[in-house]
């Protein structure tokens, strides 16, 4: 199985830091897959069979298993990915992450495996915080998404399904659809344009 090799640091407020070699492997269907100790070094011996030292849909989400090995000894992730300011995309399966600033909406993006300072770290917790005070400073969007129809600019927001959604929820409802009712919808839809 085809991997990659990098070299994750940790370090600890006492200014102690580690090189921790790590072996991985990402794809679309099984996410990230992890492999430290030897096998970071023997990337013939892992297969689809090896047993991962830690695996997640998103890199994010496959270091926060292995910081939740590492932090209760002290020890801290030195990269982007544990950041106090940085996030999971909300993609989640690029190794990327988004820093974060209250109050901003826009946030700069950041490859997870950059290195970072200890002082820039933080633990899983203080980290899910931080990200949660920053999606509580931003301010409420009021305005939708889909601009309104000609005329119904000041109609209050509501949610609009598609013939194909409210088709699709008949079926899901009754079992099955009354395709006559629906062409008669599109028909008559048609003839008002």
């Amino acid at each position: 199985m085809r991997s990659e090799r990098t070299v994750l640091r940790i370090g600890r407020a006492d200014g102690e830091v580690r090189e921790v070699p790590m072996r991985y492997n990402a794809s679309h269907q099984r996410g990230w897959r992890c492999f430290i100790g030897y096998l970071a070094d023997a990337p013939d011996e892992i297969t689809e069979d090896t047993p991962r030292s830690f695996e997640g849909w998103s890199l994010f989400d496959a270091l926060a298993e292995y910081r939740k090995t590492i932090e209760p000894d002290g020890w801290r992730l030195l990269h982007a990915v544990a950041r106090r300011d940085c996030w999971l995309r909300p993609e989640g399966f690029s190794p990327d992450v988004e820093r974060l600033a209250l109050g901003m909406n826009e946030t700069e993006r950041l490859n997870g495996f950059d290195p970072a300072e200890f002082a820039e770290v933080t633990d899983l917790d203080e980290q899910r915080a931080n990200f949660d005070a920053w999606m509580k400073s931003l301010a409420p969007i009021y305005e939708g998404r889909v601009p309104p129809k000609a005329g119904h600019e000041d109609d209050p927001a509501v949610v609009e399904f598609s013939g194909i959604a409210r088709m699709a929820g008949e079926y899901l409802v009754n079992g099955k659809l009354d395709l006559d009712r629906v062409l008669r919808k599109v028909r008559a839809a048609n003839r008002a344009r």
